[in-house]
């Protein structure tokens, strides 16, 4: 794994002095390489007061946890974040340093995840702070990992290890202190947080230090549930199930019900928010879907009420690919109700989400009808005859272009990324499935219908080129007519491969689609003025199959395959041409039965 840095003895300095160039309301001690800490810019302005302004509330550890800790650090968050090297807790004497430019006769209030290096670092220089000045500071430990806990409930003498949980204790405990609560009161506020979190991770693949090999590795399709934030080896490793179902296990583990039902447990018609953590490098699109199944499964596996979610990456653990869900009870009445509004509190931290969160939207809520215009038309006799032929015409095109899905896939395979016949058959499909293509009242609307179906279903390049085709191909024909005539259709396929060069920036010869297309469009022209009947279908398709024959001795200059070597091209029909083939096919094989 490769990192983008200038040197592994300067990750964390040249990473801290990054995100505060845009961080006006942050700065640092000046202390590198020893001592490095990040504190919010006003406390350390007021400092120079000396006067009583607030608990002072401080967090930190190891670095590689990113936005954790140091993008924590504003008003109604931390005061001071302290930093230690990749995965190594900060120093007693940083710690201490941090301490001393925050504290005042208020008090400071020390949070950490339950790591020994941590607790045993901060713990010192707590109780060091406490002898300098007679000011009070106490600890709060987070402990929210349920990975470990066995059936019997039994914890070891350790505890459970610190999670992403402690993203929640963090917040609240810097909103109530911004209140200007007493350090007693904040302390066990915090306490109370504290407890009620349960956290759960999982994930594909660990972590990889800068410099160095991933020492645990899983294999393809294997997952490991319960791992640490340092990659430390999880409860269990499992094959690889689908998000729903991998996400209802952790919503089990972290509600503590079935088999894993404690002390804890979630009971239905009980208030809980959700933190869902991005460890690293799980993309946005598969978080979206954890976001759907983990509300799906708190919902209905807890049959618990869903205050606030959050998602997004909190405390992650470097490049590692998982997630983690926390979840905190919220108790029914003011107690609750405090510490949702410790966690609505504004702050000016930029590693907390600033978009109002709140409990999820239910589907109904955000889904919303399409509107479709359309004109009102008298269905004549006639027109309903040629429609239905038409109908019959395109599921044959569709039967044919999904029978050579496969030799598709392998011309494409040679020359791209093989998927080229899946994309058109899931179009071909979707097309025969369509209500809206089989009941449309003319053909202009069936090709609209079917454009949409390209663009929206079938996705890619292919995809959007054909919807530009049948766009431009439905817009040249007359509405008004009961039945086309050849020269329309004529018109509507030269305007189609007009548009697709236009906007493709492809030409005859440059071994695509158009190179079967625009042979065949000059066929039915050809035939079209000529009257040519039924015999159009036989000349349009032997005009496609010499076109797509031509693409084996062409040298692409446009698509994916214009990418590859020219020798690696020779002898290989364009896939796109080969599928302009298929569906002339289809289209002639109907019209002569």
């Amino acid at each position: 794994m490769s990192y983008f840095l200038n040197s592994k003895d300067q990750i964390v300095q040249d990473s801290i002095d990054g995100f505060l160039q845009l961080c006006p309301n942050l700065c640092r001690l000046d202390g590198y390489p020893s001592t490095k800490v990040v504190l919010d810019r006003k406390r350390y302005a007021l400092m120079d007061q000396n006067t009583p302004h607030g608990v002072a509330v401080l967090s930190g550890g190891g670095s590689g946890h990113e936005p954790a800790f140091a993008k924590l650090c504003g008003s109604g968050f931390l005061s001071a974040a302290v930093c230690g090297e990749i995965f190594a807790s900060p120093s007693e004497s940083s710690i201490l340093t941090a301490l001393r430019h925050t504290i005042t006769a208020s008090g400071a209030l020390i949070v950490v995840n339950n790591y020994t290096g941590d607790k045993l670092n901060f713990g010192a220089a707590l109780e060091k702070i406490k002898a300098e000045t007679g000011y009070d500071a106490r600890m709060v430990i987070v402990a929210d990992d349920v990975a470990l806990r066995s059936s019997s409930n039994v914890r070891s003498k350790v505890g459970a290890r610190g999670l992403a949980g402690c993203m929640l204790v963090l917040k609240c405990a810097g909103a109530w202190a911004a209140q200007g609560r007493s350090l007693s009161e904040v302390e066990q506020m915090t306490t109370r947080v504290t407890e009620s979190i349960t956290t759960m991770g999982c994930a594909v693949s660990s972590c990889t230090l800068p410099g160095q090999k991933t020492k645990r590795i899983l294999n393809e399709g294997e997952l490991e549930m319960g791992l640490g934030a340092h990659g430390e080896p999880g409860a269990c490793r499992q094959t690889m199930k689908s998000a729903d179902e991998v996400v209802l296990e952790m919503v089990e583990r972290v509600g503590c019900i079935g088999k894993y039902e404690d002390d804890q447990k979630v009971s239905p018609g009980d208030r809980v928010v959700i933190l869902l953590n991005n460890l690293g490098s799980i993309t946005q699109l598969e978080m979206g879907i954890i976001v759907s199944s983990t509300i799906k499964a708190v919902k209905h596996t807890l049959g618990a009420r869903i205050e606030r979610f959050y998602s997004g990456m909190f405390l992650s653990s470097l490049d590692m690919k998982g997630f983690s869900i926390s979840l905190l009870r919220i108790k029914q009445g003011a107690e609750g109700d405090e510490v949702l509004r410790a966690l609505d509190a504004p702050t000016d931290a930029p590693g907390w989400p600033h978009c109002t969160v709140q409990a999820p939207i239910p589907q109904k809520d955000f889904v919303v009808p399409l509107r479709t215009v359309s004109a009102a038309r008298d269905e004549t006799v006639e027109r309903k005859k040629y429609m239905d032929t038409v109908y019959r015409v395109i599921v044959s095109a569709c039967d044919s272009i999904i029978a050579c899905s496969d030799l598709l896939n392998e011309l494409d395979a040679a020359i791209g990324d093989g998927d080229c016949g899946d994309t058109y058959f899931i179009g071909a499909t979707k097309v025969k499935e369509s209500d809206s293509v089989k009941n449309a009242p003319t053909l202009s609307k069936a090709l609209l219908e079917i454009s949409n179906i390209a663009g929206e279903d079938m996705g890619g390049s292919s995809g959007a080129l054909l919807k530009i085709f049948f766009v431009a191909f439905s817009s040249a024909l007359h509405e008004d007519a009961d039945v086309l005539s050849l020269k329309d259709i004529s018109t509507g396929l030269q305007r189609g491969c007009e548009k697709m060069s236009y906007y493709g920036g492809a030409v005859l010869g440059d071994s695509t689609m158009l190179d079967a297309l625009i042979p065949l469009s000059n066929a039915v022209q050809q035939a079209a003025s000529t009257d040519g009947g039924l015999a159009t279908s036989q000349q349009a398709l032997e005009a496609a199959q010499s076109g797509a024959e031509s693409t084996k001795h062409l040298v692409a200059k446009a698509g994916r395959a214009s990418y590859v070597p020219e020798n690696a091209q020779k002898d290989i029909t364009d896939p796109g041409s080969e599928a302009v083939v298929a569906i002339m096919r289809g289209i002639h094989d109907e019209l002569h039965k």
